[in-house]
């Protein structure tokens, strides 16, 4: 499941929101009971001031209390981690290239979460042509198969592609993106569509990507971050620096509709949530949120209970930082 955003211009590219994940689960939400349960499965990925990387999965020992645990990555210049089928991890580094794992449990010991094995995914189109690098925000689909990622200098903004590929089967589709993109991960709205953020910062759109011819439609405007939980059915956007955090559901945001089910407001007006994950159905939050001198903070918020904050604090000694939802 979720990139980190740091303040280098050169990092900003890849490292501008936070880990998307997604992988299986129990078909129906959970119920929190606790502080600590609605915490349970919850991963930050953070970069340290010198821009190292490290992966922590929290879990719940009871209703009040939490262990975090760090996984390991394949380098300390981890970039992206999303989550697919069997708790398979895919990893971009800040290189371009994408690493997939073994199977995560979270009834691993520590040191078999510490020594997690990891491979470079290899992978050719029909005619034979591999994969082409750097790959950026490598994230799975609904069903954990087959993981989407922008292709291309994104930095740049030039020969910009969408890249799918299965690492099953070493099969890879690429698709022709012929428009400024920002630096955001793809968004699966559903098995066939995949939302890339286009246009300029200030004015960001919605590109809806169909996955299986490349057709591209226009989409909502106005959102900087976009998330949706696993079962597609929850979006949780943001604005920008100072908006609020709104959730909603995913039809009713595609429509254009004022649908809103929830909205966290930004801490203040110089307060930015570079990071946003809702959980497989929508029921609960995780947000990073980076002010302008910038200092980090991670909060939490459960769908349940009238999207009460059940986790706030600073992160110290961290450059940056973002969220995602293994289950």
């Amino acid at each position: 499941m979720p990139a980190i955003e740091r303040r280098s211009a050169a990092r900003a590219t890849v490292l501008a929101i936070g880990v998307a994940v997604a992988s299986l689960m129990a078909a129906c939400a959970p119920e929190p009971t606790g502080d600590a349960v609605v915490l349970d499965g919850l991963l930050t990925l953070s970069a340290d001031e010198d821009g190292a990387a490290s992966l922590a999965l929290w879990t719940a020992t009871s209703s009040d209390e939490v262990d975090i645990r760090e996984i390991a990555l394949p380098g300390p210049a981890t970039a992206w981690v999303s989550v697919g089928r069997a708790s398979v991890l895919a990893a971009t580094l800040l290189d371009g290239t994408v690493h997939t794992s073994d199977p995560v449990d979270t009834r691993m010991s520590d040191d078999e979460l510490a020594d997690l094995d990891w491979r470079p995914v290899e992978a050719t189109d029909p005619d034979g042509d591999e994969l082409a690098e750097p790959a950026w925000f490598a994230t799975w689909d609904p069903e954990g198969g087959r993981y989407a990622a922008i292709t291309g200098d994104l930095p740049a903004g030039s020969e910009l592609g969408l890249t799918l590929v299965d690492p099953t089967t070493h099969g890879l589709l690429e698709l022709t993106v012929d428009q400024p993109l920002l630096a955001a991960p793809p968004v699966w709205l559903d098995d066939d569509r995949v939302a890339l953020i286009g246009g300029a910062t200030t004015e960001p759109t919605a590109l809806i990507v169909d996955a299986a011819t490349g057709a591209i439609s226009a989409g909502p405007t106005g959102d900087r971050r976009i998330a949706t939980s696993l079962d597609t059915e929850v979006v949780a956007t943001s604005a920008g620096q100072g908006s609020s955090v709104d959730i909603a559901a995913a039809s009713a945001w595609l429509e254009g509709s004022d649908a809103s089910t929830g909205s966290i407001d930004a801490p203040d007006e110089d307060t930015t949530a570079i990071s946003i994950a809702l959980d497989r159905t929508g029921v609960r939050l995780a947000i990073v949120w980076v002010d302008r001198d910038g200092s980090v903070r991670l909060t939490v918020h459960d769908g349940t209970d009238g999207w009460r904050r059940v986790e706030d604090r600073p992160l110290e000694g961290v450059d940056a930082a973002a969220v995602a939802w293994l289950r």
